[in-house]
């Protein structure tokens, strides 16, 4: 029962994941359920909110629940974002410095997770940066505006309504918002990312070097450099480097 218990959180970051796969391919079908389509990606986006409050509500926050939830936020807005883009509704001077930034934020992130500077409910942070990334009002603002460009682009494109004016507005507001969330912890964080991964592959090819000698030194041996947990922050960041390679490679056949 316990184990049920400490899941509910991860599976509905799961179920929200499969949503989106299960939206796209629906309307790829060519499905005439509009105000459906948007209605699951209002429930996609509810969950990402509902997922943390479940977390906090049954005290089953964790490290890797965390990871877990900004992996699959990467998932959902990298799979609707090249559907859309893939309709010409994305232009190029969005999807690069979007995807450029959340690259270089989650690479920062990770690093302070090395350094152990993350904790269950977000990286740490100070001031007026904490309350420009971490507040309940900074996800949600972000949250919804998010979930109102894409809810705006499927009525833009299907219903043949003339709201691109409304579009732009929600993609230039969606991507200032994005860079200006993501500077705090790149500017903090970024530096002390580079040079913990340094010296994590620094102690990687000594412990590499001792090991071929048989002259394996005790602080190798209790000098953990990377663990299980440290799966969650890599896929995401080779998540994000996927996605910044793809839309790059989509500028370049356009």
């Amino acid at each position: 029962m316990s184990v049920i218990i400490n899941n509910i959180a991860n599976s509905i970051t799961a179920i929200r994941v499969l949503l989106t796969v299960m939206l796209v391919i629906d309307v790829y079908s060519h499905s005439k359920y509009l105000l459906f389509s948007v209605a699951v990606i209002g429930i996609i986006f509810l969950m990402d909110a509902v997922d943390g409050i479940v977390a906090r509500k049954l005290n089953t926050t964790s490290m890797m629940g965390s990871f877990l939830d900004i992996f699959a936020d990467r998932v959902v807005e990298f799979i609707l974002l090249a559907y859309f883009y893939k309709l010409d509704l994305v232009p190029n001077w969005f999807v690069i410095p979007f995807y450029i930034r959340i690259f270089l934020s989650d690479f920062s992130r990770f690093g302070a997770y090395l350094n152990q500077d993350v904790k269950a409910d977000g990286i740490i942070l100070g001031g007026i940066r904490e309350k420009l990334v971490l507040t309940h009002l900074s996800r949600g603002f972000y949250g919804v505006v998010k979930l109102l460009l894409f809810a705006a682009m499927f009525i833009s494109y299907y219903a043949k309504i003339e709201i691109q004016v409304i579009v732009f507005a929600l993609i230039v507001i969606t991507l200032s918002f994005n860079l200006v969330r993501g500077m705090p912890i790149i500017i903090q964080y970024l530096p002390v990312a580079i040079k913990t991964l340094l010296h994590r592959a620094t102690l990687l090819k000594e412990r590499r070097y001792h090991t071929m000698t048989n002259q394996l030194n005790r602080r190798f041996e209790k000098q953990k450099i990377f663990t299980v947990k440290s799966i969650p922050p890599v896929m995401q960041i080779t998540l994000d480097f996927l996605a910044v390679s793809f839309f790059t490679f989509q500028i370049f056949i356009h």
